[in-house]
């Protein structure tokens, strides 16, 4: 990814917000801060989706993109707090 994903500047975390798609995870690649925000993690996964709807995956490619960025997105809070705890 481009360093449009590099925040240097963030404050915390995870930004939490009510909202799913206002929310963004920021982990530390390399020594690098690296922002990801849920509707950049969206609009990844619709390529995805449309593959997985191409190969027989999946009837539905909307749905099924909503539920593989939300399982990605748990899986980067998840690796945060891990990391965070040490």
């Amino acid at each position: 990814m481009g360093p449009s994903n590099i925040n240097p500047n963030s404050n915390g975390p995870i930004q939490n917000r009510s909202n799913m798609n206002a929310q963004s995870v920021t982990l530390t690649v390399n020594g690098q801060q690296v922002v990801v925000t849920y509707s950049r993690l969206q609009k990844i996964v619709r390529g995805l989706s449309k593959m997985a709807y191409l190969n027989g995956e999946t009837n539905d490619e909307e749905s099924y993109g909503d539920e593989i960025a939300e399982d990605i997105f748990e899986a980067l809070k998840l690796i945060k707090r891990k990391k965070h705890k040490k």
